[in-house]
């Protein structure tokens, strides 16, 4: 809590007094989140005194100020654990700051990040996480915050964050702590009303402990003067503080690539787990065209080891060809992969199509050994024949197409030294 030699209180030394209207959004977090969540007091509901007065964040149960003090001390940082049962000036929703109620519940917890009148005055709270944080893990950590709107402070800040340790940091007084925090809101939090900040880690330590304010030296803070009041402060309300591990993906996938084989696309994949996978779906798109189901592969089911894939297409069109997978669960859930494309000309094959779409040119190589000549016939698909050519060993040829030849048109060899080729002109 920060006293002037006694004579003021925090709320008369920060701030001067403007009663606001709070606006709320009215959210809420999914039970299984809250089941797992690391933070076993995570809206300051539990508590083992209401607060009377500034600075006591202990009365949280579970919550603790890392300078130690528990009770107003001049010229150290003084968090302010606050609840609708608390004593004014920190009762709900009409505090000394103004009128906020809480995001759940009853009871919120608010500190200062930066003030015009103690150079680097920060304010921190700490809570120990009720199981250390697994290396390698994936976690989504979540605060819900508010600069109010209104109330006595008129400056908003930057550099909002959370701090994971193995350990509670020490602040001294109302110094920062001098570290870098793993989750930090970069930008001017501006938000009159409850916004919810979400951000995920893979630890390479086992965390234990959590830490939230600002960890910035006033250099390297960004202040905004945003409203009404007393232009001597930058002070924030924090509700719901969630750390939860996501839940594992069904399917590891370590690998997903193609490659043109002849007049065919070799699509391999590989996984190294899998957990109620039924099976895969491939998908195929073009610049042109969307992603259609081209083929089906049965997946392991569940496994914990390498199990490799693969899935021909024996019917691509030649140029840029995307493709993904849908994984689909026993349960019917899905996901899908990243894209990935591939430039398939038929290089491998006697008979090799392109179609630039920028000059509206096809182009036809030969690609073989024989030294007979082929009768080559562009048609489209009701049957005009719109080209004819003869192409000799070793030779390739340039067809444009004009402005009105747009959609799908067949090449064919009479001499059937390939199949029949489908061209998408666009």
């Amino acid at each position: 809590m920060l006293d002037l030699n006694g004579k003021m209180n925090k709320a008369e030394y920060f701030f001067t007094r403007v009663i606001p209207s709070m606006l709320l959004l009215q959210f809420s977090l999914a039970n299984t989140a809250i089941s797992q969540n690391l933070v076993s007091n995570n809206s300051f509901e539990t508590y083992t005194l209401l607060p009377n007065n500034y600075g006591e964040p202990c009365r949280a149960s579970g919550w603790q100020n890392p300078n130690g003090n528990c009770v107003m001390v001049a010229g150290t940082g003084s968090p302010d654990f606050m609840h609708a049962l608390g004593t004014y000036p920190v009762s709900l929703p009409n505090s000394i700051f103004g009128t906020c109620a809480a995001h759940t519940g009853s009871a919120l917890m608010g500190f200062g990040t930066w003030s015009a009148l103690i150079s680097n005055y920060r304010e921190y709270v700490s809570t120990t996480l009720s199981t250390p944080m697994v290396i390698g893990q994936s976690y989504t950590i979540s605060f819900w915050m508010t600069a109010g709107k209104a109330t006595y402070y008129a400056y908003r800040s930057n550099n909002i964050g959370i701090y994971l340790s193995t350990s509670t940091p020490v602040q001294i007084g109302s110094a920062p702590i001098n570290v870098a925090p793993q989750c930090n809101v970069t930008s001017v939090v501006l938000d009159s009303a409850w916004t919810l900040y979400s951000f995920t880690i893979v630890p390479s330590i086992a965390y234990s402990t959590l830490t939230i304010g600002n960890f910035f030296p006033d250099a390297s803070t960004t202040r905004t003067l945003s409203g009404p009041g007393s232009p001597n402060a930058a002070y924030y309300f924090i509700d719901d503080v969630v750390v939860t591990p996501q839940a594992p993906l069904p399917v590891e996938m370590i690998s997903f690539e193609g490659k043109g084989d002849g007049d065919h696309v070799i699509l391999d994949w590989a996984t190294v787990s899998e957990i109620n996978s039924d099976y895969f779906i491939v998908e195929r798109s073009s610049p042109k065209t969307n992603f259609e189901p081209i083929g089906f592969v049965k997946s392991a089911g569940n496994s914990d080891h390498l199990i490799a894939y693969t899935f021909a297409d024996e019917s691509p069109e030649p140029g840029i060809l995307y493709y993904r997978l849908k994984q689909v669960d026993f349960d019917g859930h899905f996901t899908y992969t990243s894209p990935i494309s591939i430039n398939f000309g038929f290089e491998n094959s006697v008979c090799v199509v392109q179609y630039n779409p920028n000059s509206r040119t096809i182009k036809i190589i030969r690609n073989d050994s024989d030294q007979n000549d082929w009768s080559l016939r562009l048609l489209n698909l009701q049957g005009q024949v719109l080209w004819t050519d003869i192409l000799h060993p070793g030779e390739n040829r340039d067809v444009s197409m004009n402005e009105s030849n747009n959609g799908i048109f067949l090449l064919q060899n009479e001499e059937h030294y390939f199949s029949t080729r489908k061209i998408i002109v666009y």
